[in-house]
């Protein structure tokens, strides 16, 4: 959880704030397929109702950590499709939160073959 000082009191944004809007830049990222939930994801889901997502956040001194398991389409180069995640999720949590992203680290976990 960040917290972060205001003029007229605090603001505090959970991580799973943070996990949302990482969420919706890979939804909208092209060359990948989606996210790939692990067993803590289904286990949340099924216990808490909460939706499946293989995204993970935490902060390390004073910087947002984010893992995210994603299936990357066939065909696309995956480090350059990657590399753009990357900027995106960046680029979507610092304009939205105001809180500095350190790292950011994906695991491909999947190849997802498509029929037209």
């Amino acid at each position: 959880m960040m917290v972060k000082t205001l003029n007229k009191g605090t603001l505090h944004i959970t991580d799973e704030v943070v996990a949302l809007i990482a969420e919706a830049a890979v939804s909208e990222m092209p060359g990948i397929f989606g996210t790939v939930p692990g067993l803590k994801d289904e286990f949340a889901r099924v216990v808490h109702k909460q939706p499946a997502r293989g995204i993970t956040v935490y902060t390390e001194k004073d910087e947002t950590v984010i893992e995210a398991k994603v299936a990357v389409r066939f065909g696309e180069n995956v480090g350059d499709v990657c590399f753009r995640l990357q900027e995106r999720i960046k680029h979507d949590v610092e304009m939205m939160t105001g809180m500095k992203v350190g790292t950011i680290n994906l695991l491909v976990d999947q190849i997802v073959f498509e029929e037209e």
